[in-house]
């Protein structure tokens, strides 16, 4: 007699293996280490998009933005670090269409910052490394708030 898909299903002990890459986020487990991974991207997406502060405002800028006033350098390097951090989100196993959203990311903040002035004012806005953050975070269901907890806890131990 075949047993059905519904039935394997249904039985927890018969479920098939699925690599990490097709995990849902519910069955996806983070590993200290790539709590670590995770922190260190939350860090340098901080640093490319909110690591100044305007006087007198709420508004934070970062070196993603301050970069971009270089004509032409400045916004390959903003896009180095993005691809960066991109690689290091595929590294812990984000599914491709995250990967691809973050890509689409990148490629808006890049292709809007090249223009003069413009670009310069949208840096400042459009934070792509922080929305990629969130992305990855979104993956394995974190918030920004987990990742800090998660770093008082470990500073803790020590």
């Amino acid at each position: 007699m075949a047993i059905g898909a519904a039935e394997l299903r249904k039985d927890s002990r018969s479920k098939p293996y699925r690599s990490r890459f097709e995990q849902t986020r519910s069955e996806t487990r983070i590993g200290a280490d790539d709590l670590r991974r995770l922190r260190r991207l939350s860090a340098v997406a901080g640093l490319m998009d909110t690591a100044f502060a305007i006087p007198f405002t709420r508004f934070r800028i970062g070196a993603d933005s301050v970069l971009g006033l270089v004509p032409g350098i400045g916004d390959a390097a903003g896009a180095l670090v993005s691809i960066y951090l991109i690689n290091e989100a595929r590294q812990l196993g984000i599914p491709n269409e995250k990967l691809a959203r973050m890509l689409g990311n990148v490629g808006v903040d890049v292709v809007v910052g090249a223009v003069p002035l413009l670009g310069d004012v949208f840096d400042g806005y459009f934070k792509s490394n922080k929305r990629n953050v969130d992305l990855a975070l979104d993956h394995f269901g974190l918030s920004r708030d987990d990742l800090r907890q998660a770093a008082m806890r470990g500073e803790q131990k020590e």
